[in-house]
């Protein structure tokens, strides 16, 4: 069935049921998005699926799968029209629900089962802790990921136009020239198998992904990504970007410069796109800036203290937030924005929003709920903010 609401973007966070582990082990990065960008997590039998008033319960004895505003996966069940992709719009201890259309009331039958819905990637290589995940939605640029997870701390990544096997491509970005091995992903400060907390929203054709690779919210937490951009050129062929660090910083460093979360118009940060808008060359570095209403030649800190307008705001009592827009490196071209992503320009870091807290009614976004990111290390640095009710760009 086709769901009567969006479902292309996918939430998760690790502490759904069944979530994979992120830690400081080599492999743990790969097998957190294997999980959620290409197979789903938390298979379950479905013990009853009954249809009331034009809402579907599932009912698993075993803990429900998901939470409100994540999108799960129904397979088996009679009538079909209840299998396929479904938003939950409520939950149980043992229960969760989601809308229907046009199904009668009844119970359904067959050997049901429900999971996590991946977000539609494909893992295209693959070798020992090692991986290359590519969008397969059909308007995406088909740009490859490549991560090396072969060590215990951090992860390399490198973004790629093309590629013939796990550790061979083409236009690298950023280039071997740029940064030697690819670009940094925090997973923990230790090499240990204790669990760091993480979040990563996506869709088919692009994902951010916050680490907290320290004990808590409040310590060191890192916020990357991948993906096609919502690019201002039609039919942009060359709008992929990866984000990262240009080094270790793991076991502490500065991550500002770098982050999702940060605007800085006057400086090049460690983002890097496939090419320019005119399609020439190869990697280009990549300047990124929080437009609206803060004045887009300062730099600032998405939610932080040195934001320009107070929270809530003194007039209406409203909560701002701008896209994260993307600019090309020196040429001061605006590329495009960042999909799902928001930054604030009011100080919302002392405790206003915890991470995964959902936050709706925010001015300009009517009928959206986006979940707030904590940012920063200690003490904390701001907070972003990503839209899960979708559809993106």
């Amino acid at each position: 069935m086709t769901s009567p609401v969006d479902t292309s973007v996918k939430y998760f966070h690790s502490g759904m049921v069944g979530a994979p582990v992120l830690s400081g082990l080599a492999g743990s990065l790969i097998a957190v998005l294997d999980a959620c960008l290409v197979n789903g997590f938390a298979l379950k039998s479905v013990d009853s699926l009954v249809v009331a008033s034009n809402v579907a319960t599932i009912n698993v004895s075993t803990g429900i799968t998901g939470e409100v505003g994540a999108v799960v996966l129904v397979t088996g069940a009679t009538p079909a029209a209840l299998n396929g992709e479904q938003k939950i719009t409520a939950v149980g201890s043992n229960s969760a629900s989601f809308a229907t259309t046009g199904i009668t009331d009844q119970t359904a039958t067959g050997t049901i089962t429900v999971k996590m819905a991946p977000a539609g990637w494909s893992k295209a290589f693959s070798g020992t802790n090692k991986a290359a995940y590519k969008a397969t939605d059909v308007t995406a640029t088909g740009h490859y990921l490549r991560v090396n997870d072969a060590t215990t701390q951090t992860a390399r990544v490198m973004g790629y136009e093309s590629m013939v096997d796990v550790d061979t491509g083409t236009a690298g970005f950023p280039t071997e020239l740029q940064r030697t091995g690819g670009l940094w992903w925090s997973k923990s400060n230790l090499t240990t198998s204790a669990a760091r907390g993480w979040v990563l929203v996506a869709n088919g054709k692009f994902f951010s992904f916050s680490r907290t690779y320290q004990d808590s919210y409040l310590t060191s937490n890192e916020i990357t990504a991948f993906g096609d951009c919502v690019s201002l050129k039609a039919g942009d062929a060359f709008c992929s970007f990866v984000t990262g660090m240009l080094g270790n910083v793991s076991s502490g460093g500065a991550v500002t410069a770098n982050q999702l979360w940060g605007s800085s118009p006057n400086t090049l940060a460690e983002w890097y796109m496939s090419r320019s808008y005119t399609a020439l060359g190869y990697s280009l570095q990549l300047k990124r800036n929080f437009v609206h209403p803060c004045p887009s030649t300062l730099a600032w800190d998405s939610g932080g203290s040195n934001a320009t307008i107070p929270y809530p705001n003194y007039a209406d009592g409203g909560l701002y937030v701008s896209p994260q827009f993307i600019v090309e490196g020196m040429a001061g071209t605006l590329r495009g924005s960042v999909p799902g992503a928001y930054g604030c320009p009011q100080a919302v870091a002392d405790g206003q929003f915890a991470t995964r807290d959902s936050v709706m009614g925010v001015t300009g976004l009517p009928g959206r709920t986006l979940k707030a990111v904590t940012c920063g290390g200690s003490p904390l640095i701001g907070v972003m903010f990503f839209d899960i009710t979708g559809p993106w760009g």
